[in-house]
């Protein structure tokens, strides 16, 4: 017969085997009891002792102890510096808080200043041969003439309306190479430009 005793700590377990079993001499038989923790071999009929390896088994679990423990120590470091490291970096660099100062938006009493019509041309050749002709100014849906004047030719006249944001292009298939382009405003020439292109 065999008996298993299971011996549990909290940080152990030990496992003996008793074994006792009957042996016939001269043809009687006796009772064979092995001590605790003792081992059988059934082939060579020798008695070890099982605490050997017991102790070695205890011992590899003592070393894997010491060793996850050592672990446990690392991982809880690592987490306290990178928590130290947060902390820091969000007490260093605060973000600031709205004040009623910051909030306050300042009122300036101004009647603004009126300013003079201003008009700028600018003209380009396009592939086509066309000249398109651009007008920028300060005036939101005026009538604008632009004159295109040469020596020795007659003059042009384009009659044009801004548009709501004072910008209007117009676009001419004549030569204007050579022309002085002019942008008059109720009466006044405000820009003028030598085409060149």
């Amino acid at each position: 017969s065999s008996f298993v005793i299971v011996e549990t700590t909290p940080n152990q377990t030990f496992v003996q085997t008793v074994t006792i079993t009957r042996i016939k001499s001269n043809g009687e038989d006796k009772k064979k009891d092995l001590p605790s923790g003792s081992i059988e071999d059934k082939k060579s009929g020798e008695i070890s002792n099982s605490r050997d390896g017991i102790s070695a088994a205890a011992e590899a679990a003592d070393k894997v102890r010491a060793e996850a423990q050592a672990l446990a120590a690392l991982v809880d470091a690592l987490a306290a510096a990178n928590a130290k490291k947060s902390a820091s970096t969000s007490s260093s660099s605060p973000m600031p808080s709205p004040t009623n100062s910051q909030a306050e938006v300042p009122i300036i009493d101004s009647d603004g200043v009126e300013e003079d019509p201003a008009i700028s041309l600018s003209v380009k050749r396009e592939k086509s041969g066309k000249y398109l002709i651009g007008v920028t100014s300060n005036l939101s849906d005026e009538p604008i003439t632009v004159l295109a004047v040469k020596k020795g030719a007659k003059t042009i006249k384009y009659s044009l309306r801004t548009g709501e944001f004072g910008s209007v292009q117009v676009r001419t298939s004549r030569n204007l190479n050579g022309y002085l382009l002019k942008a008059i405003y109720s009466g006044d020439t405000l820009d003028s430009l030598q085409v060149r292109v």
